[in-house]
């Protein structure tokens, strides 16, 4: 959803106030967080390798 698209409508008040605003912008961040989370990182094991020579001890598994 473009949220500067609906923000930036010259004359127009799209959510009545700043709270409907600040949820519709909560609710958007949890669903793309659910998607965020199922999906794998390609090539993770190869990425955690490099990472692990970096950072040593740091990294957490």
């Amino acid at each position: 959803m473009a949220y500067t698209k609906l923000l930036t409508q010259p004359g127009k008040r799209v959510f009545p106030n700043d709270q409907a605003l600040l949820k519709s912008l909560y609710l958007a961040v949890m669903e793309l967080e659910k998607k965020w989370s199922r999906s794998a990182v390609r090539d993770w094991g190869i990425i955690y390798g490099q990472l692990s020579e970096i950072f040593g001890e740091r990294l957490e598994v």
